[in-house]
């Protein structure tokens, strides 16, 4: 994970031991200086990464990191401090 300038990040990704590495992920945040302080990878495929502080985006992808899409926030959420997902469906913030 790298920043993607104020208030930006990425996320890249490697399948070669580290060898090349290719951007996967690249979004903003309002929250200058962002560091995303909760991301989670079930395995090869599956993953996801809260954005802001408190989080203000979810993204996940389901096949390795090749496409991210955005998860919605339960409505009315002031504060979302961790998620914790127990598989690719079940979840918890």
């Amino acid at each position: 994970m790298e920043t993607g300038g104020v208030g930006g990040f990425r996320v890249l990704g490697t399948r070669d031991g580290a060898k090349d590495w290719q951007i996967q992920l690249d979004l903003q945040s309002s929250f200058a200086g962002f560091v995303p302080l909760s991301r989670q990878f079930l395995d090869q495929q599956h993953g996801f990464i809260a954005v802001g502080d408190p989080f203000e985006q979810l993204e996940r992808t389901s096949d390795g990191g090749a496409r991210w899409d955005s998860v919605p926030l339960p409505s009315g959420s002031t504060r979302i401090d961790a998620i914790t997902f127990s598989s690719a469906s079940d979840g918890w913030l």
